[in-house]
């Protein structure tokens, strides 16, 4: 494997990526603390503000998010959520779902987003269709123990 971490532009080095995206580990942030809640802006499909989901230099490998996993709606609406990484809050992926007060339940939605570089600050923010509603996330992500950057 040695090999194939310093060569990551072969076809073995890409193999090998690959095979880490869909046999590592998954993790969860924020991890034993309750999900960030996320509030939209008044009015509908008004930006509310930004939340951290996960600090500076928590994850130092670089990694990817493919589960945005949302609890407690406030309201029945059509939501939105943006995410966004580094300090320039740069967008990573979008997310749209419909939610009910009825559905207490986790779900997780799946997103795809690039490989972020490790130390990145991940936050977000949302909107809704009637505004000024809240909701609650988790980010599930891989990391990479190798990924030229």
């Amino acid at each position: 494997m040695a090999l194939k971490l310093h060569r990551p532009n072969t076809a073995e080095g890409k193999e090998y990526i690959l095979e880490q995206h869909f046999h590592e580990f998954r993790y969860v942030a924020p991890w034993g603390f309750v999900p960030v809640p996320l509030t939209s802006g008044g009015g509908s499909y008004n930006w509310g503000n930004y939340a951290e989901i996960l600090g500076a230099g928590k994850e130092p490998l670089p990694f990817d998010i493919h589960w945005v996993i949302v609890s407690g709606a406030s309201a029945d609406a059509d939501y939105e959520i943006e995410l966004c990484y580094g300090a320039d809050d740069t967008p990573c992926a979008q997310i749209s779902f419909a939610r009910t007060v009825a559905q207490d339940r986790s779900e997780s939605i799946q997103c795809m987003t690039p490989i972020i570089p490790g130390g990145s600050r991940i936050r977000a923010r949302c909107r809704d269709s009637v505004g000024s509603k809240s909701i609650s996330i988790k980010i599930a992500y891989h990391h990479y123990d190798f990924y030229p950057t």
